[in-house]
C-alpha cells in the first residue's frame, strides 16, 4: 500500500494508514457486481484467548476516523542458520 501523505512504495514504523478490503460478496453471500470497499475500524473492545490478547476489528463503508487509523510497528527478526 502506499503511503498517502508521501506516497512512498513502502512502510516503514511510526507510519499511519487505513487498511479497506474490497467486498465481491455481500453479507448473504451473494455476489457484488462491482465491489464495495471496506474499512478495518478497531474497537476498544478487548479480549483473551488463553494468554494471549486481541482487539477487535470491524469493517464498515462509512466516513474515515481516527479509529480507522493504523499505526505501522515493524519488529525486526532473526534468521538462524546451523552452520
Amino acid at each position: 500500500m502506499i503511503n498517502q501523505r508521501n506516497h512512498q512504495g513502502f512502510l516503514k514504523s511510526n507510519d499511519i494508514i487505513n487498511l479497506r478490503i474490497k467486498k465481491f460478496y455481500d453479507n448473504n453471500g451473494v455476489s457484488c457486481q462491482n465491489g464495495q470497499y471496506e474499512f478495518l475500524r478497531s474497537h476498544d473492545i478487548r479480549f483473551t484467548v488463553g494468554n494471549d490478547t486481541f482487539q477487535e476489528v470491524v469493517c464498515h463503508n462509512e466516513r474515515l476516523g481516527g479509529n480507522d487509523e493504523w499505526c505501522i510497528e515493524l519488529i525486526k527478526q532473526h534468521t538462524w542458520a546451523l552452520i
